[in-house]
């Protein structure tokens, strides 16, 4: 069993957390072979995601409470932000990431770093409970999201989805 929050894949490699001897971490595979290597500096990784370009994973290190990033091929994981992440980010072509803030919205940050702004925001009023699975869309300034929420019963409703856009 893999979900999303485990998996991620990028045309001619494949990003995924394994434990190996008790240790979490990112492990990458080309689809062209069937050795996977870790990917040293990402213990306690989760929610892996790809840059635009394939060239970094993006993941959440459950242990510090951040989003990092790291070179496929080498270096150190580097932060990009502090975040109560949920969920899988997404990272969009001018460099923008997208996550989910538990219990909060959909915030965004560069993809080199700094202080996380708010994108979207749970409405309480409307009874929401989470903005989820922020995609982006191809003109890369919208994307879609799923809000759950509870019925007027307490129950949890069926799971809408809307468009946003970063402007």
């Amino acid at each position: 069993f893999l979900s999303q929050q485990f998996l991620a894949c990028r045309l001619r490699q494949l990003a995924f957390v394994a434990t190996t001897n008790g240790r979490r971490q990112l492990w990458i595979r080309s689809l062209e072979s069937l050795a996977a290597q870790p990917l040293t500096g990402t213990d306690g990784a989760v929610s892996p995601f790809w840059s635009p370009d394939s060239r970094f994973v993006g993941f959440y290190a459950s242990g510090t409470g951040e989003i990092k990033k790291i070179d496929v091929s080498g270096g150190l994981a580097r932060t990009i932000c502090a975040a109560r992440m949920e969920g899988v980010p997404t990272w969009g072509r001018d460099g923008t990431i997208l996550f989910t803030q538990f219990l909060d919205g959909i915030y965004r940050v560069s993809g080199e770093g700094g202080t996380p702004t708010r994108v979207t925001t749970v409405d309480k009023a409307r009874r929401e409970l989470n903005h989820y699975w922020p995609s982006f869309l191809p003109d890369g300034r919208r994307f879609v999201y799923t809000v759950t929420a509870l019925d007027t019963n307490g129950l949890r409703a069926t799971p809408s989805v809307y468009v946003a856009s970063l402007d």
